[in-house]
């Protein structure tokens, strides 16, 4: 999906909220400074979050659990007074692992280093905070590989790279998962996948769906003129456009259902236990498939599935169920040596109709 070659451009970026320009502040501009000297500018918006695969590292960096260092991450959070940035790694190919490595407060224009990422094979990196330069962009264009699936692109402001999509489904059946691209004349710009992790619909039949993306750059031509939808699943299995969607969803949700009733058998068969006990056993869940499961490995037609993103939808499924358990210990201040039975009885019915969607991919 990322290409060497064009790293400032195709760095993937996701904001949660929606505008970078208020009225209280002025648009500012946070840049990541690679050691070879790339650049990967990010227009801020309140919370946000960058991660690539390209950065300068060690080919002899430690690995987690097994796993190479696959990608560098950095969020932000803007607050009354800084912009709160964490930096992390990735571990795997679909990342399976996320590692924090330091979290520092930027004020306007300040320049940070983040070194402690030597202590992990990673070159440094410089993090900037800036007022964004304004520039001229325009009204992409748009195009779908599906007659029932309309694409709109917005911008948000008039001289910032920032633009709003809009997906409206005119079936009467919903739509499981959207690939798109976006390009600058002949030149990629961002590519990405629309899906529910947990396997709802991400567009139910005549609904519509917005979000928010950017394409900033430090030098040449900003933002984007052309957005194309490139592929749809549908939630009844069929598909138009890129053959890929459909055959990454299906391995991702055949994962999911391995790891799904591995979850349910853990929490069945130990509604006694203290909530220590369950997240030991969850923790233990394996991430990568045993030969058993290896030797199932093909679709109805016979074709081969990924084995990396069947592992990742295993992944998932443990990071997922876990989050759970935290969040109802951090609700509840439950303490580790309670009984998790209330956990369990909340939990049973929501992760067996999530096994049931999976298993009607």
């Amino acid at each position: 999906m990322i290409l060497w070659g064009l790293p400032l451009m195709l760095t993937v970026w996701s904001a949660q909220a929606q505008t970078a320009t208020s009225e209280t502040a002025a648009p500012r501009t946070l840049t990541v400074t690679y050691s070879d000297g790339r650049t990967a500018p990010r227009i801020l918006t309140p919370r946000g979050a960058s991660w690539s695969p390209f950065f300068p590292h060690r080919p002899d960096a430690p690995t987690h659990e097994g796993l190479a260092v696959s990608g560098l991450k950095v969020e932000h959070n803007v607050e009354s007074d800084a912009v709160v940035v964490t930096v992390s790694l990735t571990y795997g190919q679909p990342q399976k692992y996320t590692i924090k490595i330091v979290t520092v407060r930027l004020r306007e224009r300040q320049r940070v280093e983040v070194g402690e990422l030597s202590a992990f094979g990673v070159d440094p990196i410089t993090l900037t905070l800036e007022p964004a330069v304004p520039t001229l962009v325009v009204v992409p264009t748009t195009t779908s590989v599906s007659t029932m699936l309309d694409v709109n692109v917005d911008l948000l402001a008039s001289d910032l790279p920032i633009y709003k999509v809009t997906f409206q489904n005119h079936s009467t059946i919903a739509i499981a998962a959207i690939a798109y691209h976006a390009y600058r004349r002949e030149a990629s710009v961002l590519s990405g996948t629309r899906s529910h992790n947990r396997n709802f619909p991400i567009l139910q039949a005549g609904a519509k769906l917005d979000f928010t993306i950017q394409a900033a750059r430090n030098t040449g031509l900003q933002g984007l003129d052309r957005f194309e939808v490139t592929g749809v699943l549908w939630s009844d299995g069929a598909s138009e456009g890129d053959e890929n969607l459909k055959a990454r969803e299906r391995a991702l949700a055949i994962g999911r259902e391995y790891q799904l009733r591995r979850v349910l058998a853990v929490l069945r068969e130990n509604t006694a236990a203290t909530i220590a006990e369950i997240r030991l056993a969850l923790e233990r869940l394996p991430v990568k498939l045993s030969p058993t499961e290896r030797d199932a490995l093909s679709t109805p037609d016979g074709g081969a599935l990924s084995l990396s993103w069947l592992e990742a939808g295993q992944s998932y499924v443990r990071t997922a169920v876990l989050d759970d358990l935290s969040a109802y210990m951090q609700s509840r201040s439950a303490k580790a040596n309670r009984p998790a039975t209330a956990w369990i009885e909340d939990v049973l019915s929501g992760y067996s109709s999530w096994l049931g969607r999976v298993m009607r991919r």
